[in-house]
Formats: C-alpha cells, sequence, structure tokens
C-alpha cells in the first residue's frame, strides 16, 4: 500500500532510527514483490527494452537464496494475490503511467517501475525450484507479511514504507547489500549480512514516547494507495508545520503531524481530524480510516497453516483493536465538538478539487465505482473470499493459490470480474499485446466467471488505458466448459483436451516426441504461430535458437554471460577441440525426422554446445551500437516477442486453473529476451538463414539438426516452406508495411557497403568488422 513520504523522512533521519544489524541464524520473511523489482532493477534494468532477460534473473534468485543458505537465514517469500475493489483505481492509475513510458523504454535508458511481465512468476518458479517456503496472500500481503513476521518473531525485508508502521522489526531493501560477510573466531567461521534495521520503538522514542496506537493513524493522514493525502487538507492547516531550509515540507509536514499526534489521545485527535471534513463526508471517511487503521492493527493471516512452524498465532488482541471496537462516534458527538466543527467552513464552495478528492476516496474505498456493489471484499483475509455469485471460492483454488500454484489474475478475475492487461515494451502503432491472447483469456473466464461479462482493461494507442467488455466462452469443441466449483472433480483427460483445443493443436499426438517439460511451451509457440499471419521465418528461428541456448547450452556447460569467465574455464578445452573438429562440416538435410526429439537431444554432448557457445555469447548482452543509435531500435520486432509472452503467460496460467494437465513452463529456463532481439535481427539480415547456421554450426553438425528439427516442427503450422527464401519474406513483410511501418531504423534496409561478411569460425572476423566500424565513426 504504501505510506506517503514517510520512507523519505525515515532514511533522512537514518542514523537515529536504525541499528547496525547481522543477519544471520534466523528465518527472514520477505516481500516478494518488492524483491523482485528491487533485484532485477539493479541486475537487469537496461535490459527491460528487450522483454526480460529470466534466466539471468533467475540465477541472481538463486545467488541470492544460496547467500542466505551460507549465514544460515531461513527465507519465507509472501506474494501479493488478486487485487481488492479499493485497489482498482491506483491498479489503473499506474497502468496508464506505463502505457505513456513504453516510448521512452531504450536500450540505453530504462524505465523506473517497468518490468518484465512474467517477473513474478520466473521468480516464484525458482523458488520453488530451489525448494524455498512460497506463498501467496489472497489479496495484499502487507497485513499478511506483518502477522507472518510475528507468528515467526522474525524480521521483514521490503521495500514497502508499510512496514515502518507494524511493530515488527523491519530491514528495508534499500539497507540490504546481498553481500555476505565473514567473521571467523577459533573454531569456527560465521558467515552474514550486514544490514540495518528499524524498530518502531526507536522511532518512538525519538519524539518523546508517541503512542504506538497512534502509528496508524499517522499512516492514513499521510495518504496511500486508499486514501488520498489531499483528503486531509484543511487538518494540515490545523496543525503547526515549522520552517527549515534543510528539510522538504512534506518531511516538515510529518514531523509536524508527529509531534501533534503527541499532545493528542487515540480518540481526541480522530474527532478533530474529522470534525475538519465537510459534515456530509464524515462518516463515510470516518469508515474508511477504521478500515485502513484495522488492516495495521488486526494481524490475522490465511497463511498460517502453510507456514514450515506449526505454532499457531496468538489469540490476543492488541490496543489498536480495542479501541476502535471501543470508539463510536455518533452524529450528535460531531456536533458537540464545538471547539473544531467550525473548521468545516474552511472548505470554500468553489474548492473543487478538495471535493473532488473526497468523493474519488469515496469511490476507491466503499465501492462506487463501475465494479458494482456485489463485488465487495472483506477487510479480514482470513475469512471467505467473495464470489462473483456471492458463494465462497472454493477451498481447493484457495489453497492452490495460497501455494503460488494459481495465477493471482484469476484471484482479480473471481473478486472484480477484471482482468488488467499489462502494457509491456511494444509498438504503440499496433494493436496492444495482449489482443493475440484474448481467445486464451475468455476460455479463463469461461471456466471462473461462467455467463457474466469481464471488464478488460488495455492499451489503446500510445496514451490511453481503455476498459471493454469481453463475453467469455462457454464451450469448446467437446462440451460445455465446467463451472469453477466443479472444475477440480473433472477428469484429467477432460481438461487436458480444454487445453489443447484452446492453444489449437489438433493432433496431441505431436507433443509425445517432446520432454514433459517442453510440451506446454511448444502449445504456445503453435498458438503463436497460427494466430500471427505476419511472423516470418527469421522470428521462428530466432526463438528455435533461444530454447536451445537458454536451455540446452545452459544445462550442459552451466551459466556463463561473460566472455572472461567461460575462457578461463574452457578457452584451453575450445582450443583442442577445434583442433579435433577442423575437418567437420555441418549440412543441413532435408531428410531430419528419422529421429525423435528426445533422441536428437540425448546426441547432443558438452562438447557440441562449447563450440557454438563460443560464438553467440556476445549475443546475450547490449549491442554497443544499438546503444549509441537507439533509433535503431526495433519496436516492431520487440511487439511480436511481446506477443509471443502474452500467450505463455496466459497459457501458463490457464494450465494451472485447469490443475496442471501439462507440466508448468520454467520460464527462466527458455526466455532470454535480450539474445531473441540480437538473434532475430541478425538473422533478418541474412539473405539465405539456412545457409547461415550451417556456418554458424559447422563443427557441431547435432546443434544444426536439432534446431532444424524444431524449426521444421513448427513451420508445418504455417503457411510457407522451410527453405523459403528471403525474398519472400521481404514481399510478406512489406504487405504489412500499410498497418505499420517498421521503425525509420529499417532492419531490411542494409547499406550495401557495410554488409560485410562476419565468419562465426574465425576468432579475427569480429576485430576485423570493428576496426572498419572506428574507421567509418572517424570518418
Amino acid at each position: 500500500m504504501g505510506v506517503r513520504g514517510l520512507t523519505t523522512f525515515i532514511n533522512s533521519n537514518s542514523d537515529a532510527f536504525f541499528v547496525e544489524f547481522k543477519l544471520n541464524r534466523c528465518t527472514l520473511v520477505i516481500d516478494g514483490n518488492s524483491l523482485a523489482a528491487v533485484l532485477y532493477s539493479e541486475t537487469l534494468g537496461p535490459y527491460s527494452a528487450f522483454g526480460g532477460d529470466y534466466d539471468v534473473f533467475a540465477e541472481k534468485v538463486e545467488n541470492f537464496i544460496q547467500n542466505l543458505k551460507r549465514c544460515e537465514v531461513e527465507p519465507v517469500f509472501i506474494f501479493d494475490g488478486g487485487y481488492e475493489q479499493k485497489k482498482a483505481t491506483t491498479v489503473r492509475k499506474r497502468n496508464s503511467m506505463k502505457v505513456y513510458a513504453i516510448e521512452k523504454v531504450t536500450p540505453n535508458r530504462s524505465t523506473r517501475d517497468f518490468f518484465p511481465l512474467m517477473l513474478r512468476p520466473v521468480l516464484q518458479e525458482r523458488l520453488i525450484e530451489l525448494g524455498v517456503t512460497c506463498l501467496q496472500s489472497d489479496f495484499e500481503a502487507d497485513r499478511e507479511i506483518a502477522a507472518v513476521s510475528k507468528r515467526l518473531n522474525a524480521p521483514v525485508l521490503s521495500n514497502d514504507s508499510d512496514f515502518f508502521i507494524f511493530d515488527i522489526p523491519f530491514i528495508p531493501l534499500s539497507t540490504f547489500p546481498f553481500d555476505v560477510c565473514q567473521s571467523s573466531s577459533e573454531s569456527n567461521v560465521h558467515c552474514f549480512i550486514q544490514c540495518q534495521i528499524f524498530y518502531v520503538d526507536n522511532f518512538l522514542k525519538s519524539y518523546g514516547g508517541l503512542e504506538k496506537s497512534m502509528l496508524p493513524l499517522l499512516a492514513t493522514v499521510l495518504g496511500n494507495d486508499y486514501l488520498q493525502r489531499s483528503v486531509f487538507k484543511n487538518f494540515y492547516g490545523l496543525i503547526k508545520i515549522e520552517k527549515s531550509k534543510k528539510l522538504t515540507l512534506g518531511q516538515r509536514r510529518i514531523g509536524g503531524l508527529i509531534r501533534w499526534l503527541k499532545k493528542e489521545s487515540f480518540d481526541s485527535a480522530l474527532k478533530k481530524i474529522l470534525s475538519s471534513l465537510p459534515k456530509n463526508y464524515r462518516q463515510r471517511i470516518r469508515s474508511n480510516i477504521n478500515s485502513i487503521i484495522t488492516g495495521y492493527s488486526d494481524l490475522s493471516t490465511c497463511l498460517d497453516e502453510y507456514l514450515p512452524c506449526s505454532t499457531n498465532l496468538p489469540g490476543t488482541c492488541n490496543k489498536i483493536c480495542s479501541q476502535l471496537k471501543e470508539l463510536s462516534i455518533a452524529h450528535q458527538d460531531m456536533e458537540a465538538n464545538e471547539s473544531y466543527s467550525e473548521s468545516e467552513n474552511n472548505v470554500e464552495e468553489g474548492d473543487e478539487e478538495y471535493l473532488d478528492s473526497l468523493e474519488n476516496s469515496q469511490k476507491e474505498l466503499s465501492g462506487d465505482e463501475k465494479f458494482g456493489e456485489n463485488y465487495q471484499i472483506s477487510t479480514k483475509q482470513s475469512s471467505p473470499v467473495s464470489y462473483c455469485n456471492n458463494l465462497e471460492t472454493p477451498q481447493w483454488f484457495l489453497e492452490r493459490s495460497r501455494r503460488c500454484q494459481m495465477a493471482p489474475q484469476i484471484m482479480t478475475l473471481i473478486t472484480l470480474n477484471t482482468y488488467f492487461c499489462v502494457p509491456q515494451v511494444e509498438d504503440c502503432r499496433m494493436p496492444h499485446a495482449g489482443e493475440v491472447g484474448l481467445p486464451i483469456l475468455r476460455i479463463i473466464a469461461g471456466l471462473v466467471l461462467g455467463t457474466n461479462s469481464l471488464r478488460y482493461w488495455y492499451r489503446l494507442g500510445s496514451s490511453e488505458y481503455k476498459c471493454k467488455i469481453i463475453e467469455p466462452s462457454n464451450c469448446f469443441k467437446l462440451g460445455e466448459l465446467p463451472e469453477l466449483f466443479a472444475l477440480n472433480e473433472v477428469s484429467f483427460d477432460y481438461r487436458k483436451n480444454i487445453l489443447l483445443d484452446t492453444l489449437k493443436l489438433e493432433r496431441p499426438e505431436f507433443l509425445d516426441s517432446y520432454p514433459e517439460d517442453w510440451r506446454l511451451l511448444l502449445l504456445c509457440l503453435i498458438y503463436w504461430i497460427k494466430s500471427k499471419d505476419t511472423l516470418i521465418p527469421c522470428h521462428i528461428h530466432a526463438v528455435v535458437f533461444m530454447l536451445i541456448a537458454v536451455n540446452i547450452f545452459q544445462e550442459k556447460i552451466g551459466f556463463f554471460r561473460k566472455t572472461k569467465l567461460f575462457i578461463r574455464k574452457y578457452g584451453a578445452k575450445l582450443k583442442s577441440l577445434e583442433k579435433i573438429r577442423e575437418n567437420v562440416a555441418a549440412k543441413f538435410d532435408n531428410e531430419i525426422r528419422d529421429k525423435s526429439m528426445n533422441q536428437l537431444l540425448s546426441e547432443v554432448t558438452k562438447e557440441d554446445c562449447l563450440l557454438v557457445f563460443q560464438n553467440i555469447l556476445s549475443d546475450f548482452s547490449v549491442d554497443c551500437g544499438l546503444k549509441e543509435r537507439p533509433r535503431n531500435f526495433s519496436r516492431t520486432l520487440i511487439h511480436c516477442f511481446a506477443e509471443l509472452q502474452t500467450i505463455l503467460d496466459l497459457g501458463q496460467n490457464l494450465n494451472l486453473l485447469l490443475l496442471q494437465p501439462f507440466k508448468r513452463i520454467i520460464i527462466s529456463k527458455f526466455y532470454n529476451g535480450t539474445f531473441l532481439y540480437n538473434v532475430a535481427t541478425n538473422l533478418k539480415r541474412q539473405p539465405d538463414i539456412i545457409n547461415y547456421l550451417e556456418k554458424l554450426f559447422k563443427k557441431s553438425p547435432i546443434i544444426l539438426k536439432l534446431h532444424m528439427f524444431l524449426y521444421t516442427e513448427l513451420a508445418q503450422f504455417t503457411n510457407w516452406t522451410v527453405t523459403e527464401s528471403r525474398k519472400l519474406c521481404r514481399k510478406r513483410h512489406k504487405k504489412r508495411q500499410g498497418k505499420a511501418p517498421e521503425d525509420s531504423s529499417g532492419l531490411e534496409e542494409v547499406n550495401e557497403e557495410d554488409n560485410s561478411f562476419y565468419d562465426v569460425n574465425n576468432k579475427f572476423s569480429f576485430f576485423i568488422l570493428k576496426r572498419k566500424f572506428c574507421r567509418l565513426k572517424l570518418v
């Protein structure tokens, strides 16, 4: 939720509020959403333009977990669930800001808070693989995290300012270095992470003993996602704000509010705050304030039974809750408070902005928006979740959701009948990237909502985030879709057929020769190919190459993204391999289906992977020329792969909803957006792609055979042949230019004088090209 300005205020007094802390030998409750954002921003911010380097991110996650294990820290991750009605306006505003930011994202400039579409699922899948406790709240996770922290007597790691208000030990991610320190004694070596921890008591002492019960009220009046600070505009006129050249107005306002609260009791402070509001708004705003304060104080949790420890939460009700229950301010009591009743006159008749903020806050919290009155959500997350038909959400669904086996978007569908399509880096001249996945979403909506229509929020152009009504699908080729309550009782084959039909595969036996962890991925690729008549061979070649490079090469040789480290480990071996395979040549053979995918995979050796990987390692990094000339960045190409990500995300979500008839896709083992873009750009320039691949895979014929096997299998779902020439691809591309012209950089427009051949088997070829490029720059 976040408290406006509180993080800045506390950081400005960090010496007084924070304590140096050595993190080791304890449980650590981690805000999963916060960590995903911070970890990605710090390590992969510049790569956001390409849609997400999920393999690199997963490697960073594994390193982080290993560091915690070295320090004997047991992590418990908790993620946000679906959106409540009071959060809907904030979500729409944030997505609207992303729409505006799309065109600002370039390879040489990342934009804050613009993250890859599948960032959170990738974090969850990696944690599950590593055996880390990974849970998902039904809705926003702040209160669940605080409750679990109390329950386990463990600190919280997050960057959410709400945790300054909860009475729990809190480690801000801004103070967390991610590096392990060591201290040695005569007998042992102790590992720890040196960070800073915040205790509420230190904060209260620095202000002369402010009561803990006042902190939720402080947070509410400062403003958050649910109640705008402008609602309390008149109240701020009643408190004394000191003048200072060193502190900002926001910091001085918080200091003045704290000093004012220190002189008041909880009851008197709330009365005076409400008295500053216009009379006809008081009752509703009072109810909203109480609801928010309860969220800070009533720390119940629905995740107790999923925690590694079995001890129950103490059944005590803290001081704040008892005060709220006893507090009953009737209208006549408000009238009797003459000393502050006149403050309502501070609202001028023409102060429309102030009144608008009051009305908007009422709508956000009370449910007066378009979402309707039937979708009210209880503030107690441990109680049954409301369903669109006024029934409770199925228990089997909640259990899977809380174990991170269900997408949070499904919970939002249940509670709001709404789907928020997250803007990606895409071409704003084209229809939004989510449009290609609407048939999948209609099936999901049919399973969840039945016949109820769906509100679908999406990008329109380069500046609008709009809503339209989508009708769900209620049947597929074999019959009607089951209701959500009965879905867990439907046979495995029936659920599997729903997925196969939705993703447009008519011959299920097609998947038999593939490993189980490839099958859902291939289904999504088939859907992508069948749904997009604008695809050309280089798109599919690039995707196939990415699957081989990220999945197979990494499994065989390990994770490498720096040339120095790769050469240090394998340089000597590569020299000997090149001599051994000096006379080996790879040649494409049309008869490549004599073996299955599993057989081909079993024939791939570590040596085959090494000989190819040395030539493609640079493709995992942003091209220097693209950084210097960002206008050459092709948004049309990025848009094509953004549509693929939409399909992967929705296909994964549908598979989870259907109780996984196929094994879950491990996205981080298949997808690297930077590599995909670089390879597609390179292949698009080749006059003969197959001839280029023969040279690239010259000393590893099995890799060429594997690549062409996968490509041929996927190309059968297109209307062009495997050996189609680039000349035909150009014609197909020109037909599309009327709808969405390629970027001004035009990847097809290659300067003949600069079209030098790069021999992948000549280690000096790159330096010759680089020297030529430098001469051109000097001229």
